[in-house]
C-alpha cells in the first residue's frame, strides 16, 4: 500500500505534535504526566507563559489557562492521572521495602546483591558473616514485641535479622539462621518502641538458595508487666504461659497458700474500668491450678487490690474488686501455681456496677411502678438513721433497716410491704439527702396484718425520694418486699 506525500506529511505532523504535547505537559520533568503536573498548570492559570518552551503552555497560545489542563489530561501516563507508585529496590538498606507489623511480603532475591557495607549476621553458623542476595524491609512497631520468620519461603536456607537505628549505624536486636522450619529463620524481639521504625535484613545462606523468600511479621505484647496484653472490661483473653517467665521483681501473690510468693509463668494484662467494680476469674482455663491478682499503680510500684488462689472452680481463681475509678487502667497478673500447671490460661473480666449495701449512702433502687425484695437478716440499723415517727411506742428506729430510692414519675405514690415474707415491718418515705432527710409519710401496721402501707402526695416529678423499710424487731427479720405505685393524685 502506498500513501500520498500529503498524507505522510500530515501523519508525521500529528505524531510530532503528540510527542511535543506529552513533553510539554511534563511540568516537573519526571517522565510522567500526572496530577502533580496538572496541579502546577492550574496554579499558574491566567498568567503569561515564560516562553515558547514553557511546559505549562500545552496549546502554545502564550497564556496558561484551564484549556492547557484539558489538553494535558489525555496525555496522562496512568488512568485518572494518578501518580506512579513509588518503587523500591529492596536490595539496599537505603531503599527498603515495607512490611506491615502483622503482615507478610514475598520477594525474589535471585538478582539481588549484598552491599559490602551491609551488616554481617551475628548468628551465621561460621561466625558473623554476610548472606547472599540481601533484601531489606522496614516495619513500624505496633506492639513492644514482634516475631518474624521466613517459614513460608520457597527457598530452603535463609538468614534473618532485625535492627534499630539507621543505615550505616544499625544495631542488631535479634538474629536467626536455622531456628525456623528446616534451615529457615524465625526470631522474636522485645523492648520495641511503639511507633518506631525497625529494619529487617533477610538473605539466602548461599547462592544455591536464592529465590522466593517470604517474610512474615507478627507484632504482639510480651505479656510481662512492661508490655502487658489487654483484656476488655467485659471480655476474656487466653494465653499459653508455657514459655513465659516470672520476673524477679514481679510482685508476690499475697494469697499464696504458703504465704506471699510468686507464681510460675506470670502473664500480665491490663483493663480499663468501665464500672466501679469488676470480677475476674480463670475458670475457663485449660490448666488446673492458677493464681490471680489485680493491681493499681504502675510497674515497679503496684498496689495489690485483690488476690485469689483457689476461690474459682477446683484450684482455679476467682475474685471481685470494688472502688475502681471509671476510665483508669488496672493491671492483672495471672500465673500457674507450679510448673506442672503451665499451659493455656483464660482470664475473664466482668465489670459491673457495685452491689448496693442498702444503707442510706448506698441504697437499692425501686422503680416508681415496681417492687424490690431484700433479706435484711444480716443488715444493721445505723445509729444515724432517722426514727420512724409512726412507731407505736413513739418515734424509734426499727431493726435491720433497708434503704431504697425511687424517682417520682407522678406527684403521688403509694408504697407497701404487703408481699413480704416477714410479718411485722416499718416503712417511711423521705425527701432530702442522707443526714438531712425530711419524713413525708410513715406506716407501721396500716398494711396486711402488721405490715406497712402508705401514700404520699405533693411529689415533684423527676425528684429522687428515699425509702426506709425495717423489721419491727429481731423476731421479724427476713425477706422484705417493697412495692411502689406512682399515680396521678
Amino acid at each position: 500500500m502506498q500513501f500520498g506525500a500529503g498524507l505522510v506529511i500530515a501523519l508525521a505532523a500529528i505524531m510530532a505534535a503528540g510527542t511535543s504535547l506529552a513533553a510539554t505537559c511534563d511540568v516537573d520533568g519526571d517522565g510522567d504526566i500526572d496530577k502533580l503536573d496538572l496541579r502546577e498548570i492550574s496554579r499558574a492559570r491566567n498568567t503569561p507563559a515564560s516562553g515558547p518552551d514553557d511546559p505549562r503552555d500545552a496549546n502554545g497560545d502564550g497564556m496558561i489557562t484551564p484549556a492547557d489542563v484539558k489538553a494535558c489530561i489525555p496525555q496522562c501516563t496512568l488512568p485518572g492521572c494518578e501518580e506512579p507508585a513509588a518503587s523500591s529496590t529492596i536490595d539496599a538498606c537505603q531503599d527498603p521495602g515495607a512490611v506491615d507489623c502483622n503482615g507478610s511480603v514475598t520477594v525474589d532475591n535471585t538478582g539481588f546483591t549484598t552491599d559490602p557495607d551491609d551488616p554481617a549476621f551475628s548468628c551465621h553458623f561460621a561466625g558473623p558473616a554476610q548472606g547472599v542476595g540481601s533484601a531489606w524491609f522496614t516495619f513500624v512497631a505496633t506492639e513492644t514485641s514482634a516475631c518474624l520468620d521466613t517459614n513460608d519461603s520457597a527457598v530452603s536456607d535463609t538468614l534473618l535479622a532485625v535492627y534499630d537505628g539507621t543505615c550505616g549505624a544499625l544495631v542488631e536486636l535479634a538474629c536467626s539462621e536455622d531456628e525456623g522450619n528446616g534451615l529457615l529463620s524465625e526470631l522474636c524481639v522485645e523492648g520495641l518502641t511503639v511507633g518506631e521504625t525497625y529494619y529487617v535484613q533477610v538473605a539466602s545462606f548461599s547462592a544455591a538458595s536464592l529465590g522466593s523468600i517470604t517474610l512474615n511479621t507478627t507484632c504482639q505484647p510480651s505479656f510481662d508487666c512492661a508490655a502487658p496484653g489487654a483484656v476488655d472490661c467485659n471480655g476474656s483473653v487466653t494465653i499459653d504461659n508455657t514459655d513465659l517467665t516470672t520476673e524477679p521483681d514481679d510482685p508476690a501473690f499475697s494469697c499464696h497458700f504458703a504465704g506471699p510468693a510468686q507464681g510460675v509463668g506470670s502473664t500480665w494484662f491490663t483493663f480499663v474500668a468501665t464500672e466501679t467494680s469488676a470480677c475476674l476469674d480463670t475458670n475457663d482455663s485449660a490448666v488446673s491450678d492458677t493464681l490471680l491478682a489485680v493491681y493499681d499503680g504502675t510497674c515497679g510500684s503496684l498496689v495489690e487490690l485483690a488476690c485469689s488462689e483457689d476461690e474459682g472452680v477446683g484450684l482455679l481463681s476467682e475474685l471481685c474488686v470494688d472502688g475502681l475509678t471509671v476510665g483508669e487502667t488496672y493491671y492483672v497478673q495471672a500465673a500457674s501455681f507450679s510448673a506442672a500447671s503451665l499451659g493455656s490460661i483464660t482470664v475473664t473480666t466482668t465489670c459491673l456496677p457495685p452491689e448496693p449495701t442498702f444503707d442510706c449512702q448506698e441504697p437499692g433502687a425501686v422503680d416508681c411502678n415496681g417492687s424490690v425484695t431484700v433479706d435484711n437478716t444480716a443488715l444493721t440499723t445505723d445509729p444515724g438513721d432517722p426514727a420512724f415517727s409512726c412507731h407505736f411506742a413513739g418515734p424509734a428506729q426499727g431493726v435491720g433497716s433497708t434503704w431504697f430510692t425511687f424517682v417520682a414519675t407522678e406527684t403521688s405514690a403509694c408504697l407497701d410491704t404487703n408481699l413480704s415474707a416477714v410479718s411485722d415491718t416499718l416503712l417511711a418515705v423521705y425527701d432530702g439527702t442522707c443526714g438531712s432527710l425530711v419524713e413525708l409519710a410513715c406506716s407501721e401496721d396500716e398494711g396486711v396484718g402488721l405490715l406497712s402501707e402508705l401514700c404520699v402526695g405533693g411529689l415533684t416529678v423527676g425528684n429522687t425520694y428515699y425509702v426506709q423499710a425495717a423489721s419491727f424487731s429481731a423476731a421479724s427479720l427476713g425477706s422484705i418486699t417493697v412495692t411502689t405505685t406512682c399515680s396521678p393524685p
